[in-house]
């Protein structure tokens, strides 16, 4: 038996049937070698060819980098400063927030639902959305009754 089975001819695969298989082959890279990759690529890209010029790109970022650092380690010994841009910061997100939110009940429900609700104060804006949010389960809800009943009928 071991003498028949020599006796067969012996195949090889061709050369691009590893290639092809490794293409089918999903292959992880982690996280952090991507990201050294990615930033390799970057560095090799923006960085110039030529040794002063490299030089000189280098002491320019790291002027940059040590003013920078400079700047936000003043900004941070500043407490009064930092008070006043979180007050800043604070009060026009609460305005772009209320502003976002009178526009979104204006397109839903309209100018004169709009000025009615104002008028009611808290309770009324809560009373509209509760109602709104109401609405809108009721309508789902029946839409999908709607939709299972169809789908049964056709099975």
């Amino acid at each position: 038996m071991t003498d028949a089975i020599e006796e067969l001819p012996h195949f090889a695969p061709s050369f691009s049937f590893a290639d092809a298989v490794m293409a089918q082959v999903p292959v992880y890279v982690p996280w952090h070698v991507a990201a050294r990759d990615t930033a390799r690529a970057a560095v090799q890209r923006w960085m110039p060819a030529s040794r002063p010029a490299r030089v000189a790109a280098i002491g320019l970022a790291t002027s940059v980098a040590s003013v920078l650092t400079v700047a936000i380690l003043w900004i941070a010994t500043q407490t009064d400063v930092l008070a006043f841009a979180a007050g800043v910061a604070g009060s026009r997100a609460r305005e772009i927030l209320f502003e976002g939110a009178r526009d979104v009940m204006l397109a839903l429900f309209g100018s004169q639902t709009l000025a009615l609700a104002s008028q009611a104060g808290t309770a009324g804006v809560l009373l509209l959305v509760a109602g709104f949010l109401g609405v809108t389960a009721v309508a789902t809800l029946s839409l999908r009754r709607v939709a299972l009943a169809s789908s049964r009928r056709r099975s």
